[in-house]
């Protein structure tokens, strides 16, 4: 019988952690199991759900969701809030160092960044180019890449004919007034349009004189436009450059300084949110793929020798169990064969 319990609790110490053993007089009992943590798995997972909603309390009341526009150069050091329309001081200041946009050639946006700088006392502590879709994190503030525009102050060349042979070229902006070479009137330019219904960069002037006042486009791609509709200015006689006799206008280019749009947030209750996601998934893990499991050798003395009796309990996976139960036999049996 000894040796027989000597062989049990050998093999049991080797795929168990905790080993109980009672020797009796006639009887010796042995005790063994594993896996009880795994009994807390589902306890892990409902405290999961609970730091989650925590989290999320905690960032619907402390957090905050806000924007700014920054032009090209130009230094913030605060964000506007969305809900109160308030302005919230940022510990630090941002500066737009550069913005870079790619159209398509139909004039949709392709793809566009920020270049931003990060300063603390005047001193930069931290550059980085913003994309959409690729946030920038910084003392708890992220920076989303939203929207983009033309700020006002950019310039246009254009180019003014006279009949005559006269030719003189000048730089003009939004609200930008002067008086034509030949007094005939004033010249007054209304808005600047990067990609005007798809036909490229344009301007809405206005000449004003003592007989007419005349308003019309002038198109950059004036020639292009001609080509693909023949009749457009007899159709829409506002695109015609020409209208205002005896000047043609012709647009150069655009000379065009953008605008940044960024959605600012803070969410304080992110990091409870991500301990919520790594407890959730511990609790999973111990529930799909451990399981605790609890087995009993009870030896007994008799006249021809000993019995062995085994049995097991498991709180799942029945068949696992079964097949454990049979590999102690198997084993415990291949064992006492061999000390013969």
């Amino acid at each position: 019988m000894v040796q027989a319990a000597n062989a049990a609790a050998s093999l049991l110490k080797k795929r168990y952690r905790k080993f109980i053993r009672t020797n009796e007089a006639d009887q010796v009992f042995l005790c063994a199991d594993k896996g009880r943590f795994s009994l807390f798995g589902v306890y892990v997972v409902h405290l999961s759900f609970l730091v989650l909603i925590t989290g999320a309390i905690i960032g619907s009341v402390f957090g905050m969701e806000a924007y700014v526009n920054i032009t090209e150069g130009e230094l913030v050091n605060a964000v506007n809030l969305r809900n109160d329309n308030q302005s919230l001081p940022l510990p630090f200041s941002l500066r737009c160092d550069k913005f870079t946009v790619e159209l398509y050639e139909s004039g949709a946006p392709k793809t566009f960044q920020s270049d931003l700088t990060f300063l603390k006392d005047n001193q930069v502590i931290r550059q980085g180019k913003l994309l959409v879709n690729h946030p920038i994190e910084h003392e708890g503030f992220r920076f989303y890449q939203s929207s983009y525009g033309v700020a006002p102050g950019g310039k246009a060349t254009l180019v003014l004919l006279r009949e005559g042979g006269r030719r003189d070229v000048i730089n003009v902006g939004a609200g930008y007034t002067f008086e034509l070479p030949g007094k005939e009137g004033t010249f007054h330019v209304l808005r600047m349009e990067e990609n005007l219904m798809k036909m490229g960069p344009a301007i809405k002037v206005v000449v004003r004189s003592k007989k007419e006042e005349v308003s019309f486009w002038v198109f950059q791609q004036i020639d292009k436009i001609l080509e693909t509709n023949p009749n457009i200015i007899q159709q829409v006689p506002i695109f015609n450059p020409g209208l205002f006799h005896p000047y043609t206008f012709t647009l150069v280019g655009l000379e065009e300084k953008y605008y940044t749009g960024l959605q600012v947030t803070r969410d304080p209750g992110t990091p409870v949110v991500a301990a919520a996601a790594l407890l959730l998934i511990c609790g999973l893990m111990l529930v799909l793929f451990s399981y605790a499991r609890q087995v009993w050798i009870r030896i007994d003395q008799e006249k021809e020798g000993v019995r062995i009796c085994i049995a097991g309990r498991s709180y799942r996976n029945k068949t696992g169990l079964e097949r454990e139960l049979r590999y102690l036999i198997a084993e415990l049996k291949d064992n006492l064969e061999k000390s013969k």
